[in-house]
């Protein structure tokens, strides 16, 4: 397992390269957390969480303290799962 830094280099890599808006990939992984064979709970603190980042993107906060954000959750639910 990748440990957060090399997790948001690569997140910001493959946003970068791809020209891809914040934005969009908040909105994206919502439908593919909800997709997720993961506990109810689980889904439920990530929606949280996502819709925390899109009303702070929203905002006009740092995208890239967001873009921490959702890796963040992410690396926070894999600690939980185990």
């Amino acid at each position: 397992m990748d440990d957060y830094q090399t997790c948001l280099r690569t997140f910001l890599m493959i946003k970068i390269e791809n020209s891809l808006a914040l934005e969009d990939i908040v909105r994206d992984l919502h439908k593919c957390v909800m997709e997720t064979h993961f506990e109810e709970q689980m889904k439920m603190f990530l929606i949280a969480r996502l819709s925390e980042i899109e009303y702070r993107l929203a905002q006009g906060v740092n995208e890239r303290a967001q873009c921490s954000s959702i890796v963040g959750a992410f690396i926070e639910i894999r600690t939980v799962r185990k």
